[in-house]
């Protein structure tokens, strides 16, 4: 009897001995930020393509070289849209409808704002590890509260693949990010988050070159991952909120703003999630603002969408409770943009690093970072901060703006570069790309300024 009872609790305590240890190994098995980041700088190079809209370049080598390990981004993927499925149906929505939400914020909360990043992979490594540096995220990817014990939240405003060769290590960093602070940070669903643009934009191209034959079973996750992102969020309380979201605004087949997609939601103190439904999401996800005086005009993207002017969008809107639209969609120059789209670099249309700005002065803000998934529209790290006051009056938005270093990025020739935007219009049934002739006086290597590292 004694030596069963002896037996029985050796074999209780070796179990908790087990269970315990191999849930640490389990869990200090996913590296930290830093770690991560050492590796992936010192494996993988960067790239810049010479030309906008444009996939994946295939040919690259080190794309068959994940630094991802497959279990790894399955079991995010999992638990990400477990996650997802249970806040989705504890509001009575959908699996696969598309949903917005509100984020209720107070005096002395934070919010950081990021862009497209188009499989930056490198350029997300470096905003991490400079919010790490000031003290805004831990190396285990969790978030810290303000100075004065505000809240801090991270908002992504979609468009994490296609274009750059890094989109799994993208997807991967803000899986680790979201599943860390889940009520903290955002994702959004932009136009690239559609099975239908991963496969013609590169993205389950680049899976399947990292992945082999896992390629199948990472597929269908990726699709449920898409469908268990937010559509828009919107920042504020009571009567003044800000529309984070990917593309524009709701609108009708005469381009006309849905008011009625704000009535009840925004003002009902009780609802903080509501299902959208597809017409107005494809506008909040793929839709363009204009700044060039044409208004309602057919959108050049095609789909038979219309785009609007920031000055009829904020009219529109005048009587509801939305001031201001943080967005990304149309890859600007700069980090923060003031004017919805602006190639062209000039003075006021942008805000400069440090720069901190009344939220209030402007309507339209679009936020980029995606220096190797945009080519040369967007050669900048960058986010954007938005500081939280009692009244919306006092809230300031500033951009944190970093250069790109020219010399440790890998330019793709411009050859390349143009046969792949051509491949994608020609895919898209489309007889030219009008960044290839953008680009097309300097065909001797792209973009000089781009000096190819060795690596």
């Amino acid at each position: 009897m004694f030596s069963k009872r002896i037996l029985s609790r050796l074999i209780i305590f070796c179990f908790l001995t087990y269970s315990y240890f191999g849930l640490a190994c389990m869990v200090g098995s996913q590296q930290g930020i830093m770690e991560l980041s050492k590796d992936f700088f010192t494996d993988f190079p960067e790239f810049c393509c010479g030309t906008d809209f444009c996939p994946v370049d295939l040919s690259v080598e080190d794309m068959s070289q994940p630094i991802v390990p497959v279990e790894d981004l399955s079991e995010l993927l999992k638990e990400f849209i477990r996650k997802a499925g249970d806040e989705k149906k504890n509001h009575d929505i959908l699996d696969t409808a598309n949903f917005m939400q509100k984020l209720e914020v107070m005096d002395g909360d934070e919010v950081y704002i990021t862009g497209d990043l188009h499989g930056s992979a490198h350029s997300l490594f470096r905003n991490f590890i400079r919010l790490i540096n000031i003290g805004v995220l831990n190396d285990d990817f969790s978030l810290n509260e303000t100075d004065s014990g505000g809240r801090r939240y991270f908002l992504f405003t979609g468009d994490y693949a296609d274009r750059g060769r890094y989109g799994v290590e993208v997807w991967y960093l803000l899986l680790r990010l979201k599943l860390a602070n889940w009520d903290k940070v955002f994702l959004c669903r932009g136009n690239h988050e559609y099975k239908h643009m991963a496969g013609m934009f590169g993205f389950f191209d680049e899976i399947k070159i990292k992945y082999g034959q896992d390629y199948e079973k990472l597929i269908p996750s990726m699709e449920k991952a898409f469908d268990s992102l937010v559509s828009a969020v919107f920042i504020g309380s009571e009567k003044d909120f800000i529309q984070v979201s990917h593309g524009s605004l709701p609108l009708d087949t005469s381009g006309d703003v849905i008011t009625s997609f704000y009535e009840g939601f925004l003002s009902d103190t009780s609802r903080t999630f509501s299902s959208v439904s597809d017409y107005p999401a494809r506008y909040i996800h793929c839709g363009d603002f204009s700044n060039e005086g044409d208004d309602r005009g057919l959108d050049k993207r095609g789909g038979n969408m219309r785009i609007i002017t920031a000055e009829r969008a904020k009219t529109s809107l005048s009587e509801t409770r939305v001031r201001n639209i943080f967005r990304g969609h149309q890859h600007c120059s700069h980090a923060v943009t003031i004017e919805p789209w602006q190639i062209i670099k000039k003075k006021g249309n942008y805000l400069e690093h440090s720069e901190a700005i009344s939220v209030s002065k402007n309507f339209v803000y679009t936020f980029m970072s995606c220096p190797e998934g945009a080519g040369f529209l967007n050669i900048f790290d960058g986010f954007g901060l938005l500081k939280i006051k009692e009244n919306y009056d006092n809230w300031t938005l500033e951009c944190f703006e970093y250069p790109v270093d020219k010399g440790n990025r890998v330019l793709v020739p411009y050859d390349t570069a143009k046969k792949l935007c051509g491949y994608i219009w020609k895919r898209k049934k489309l007889n030219n790309c009008f960044s290839c002739k953008f680009v097309s006086h300097d065909e001797g290597g792209g973009f000089s300024w781009y000096v190819p590292a060795s690596h």
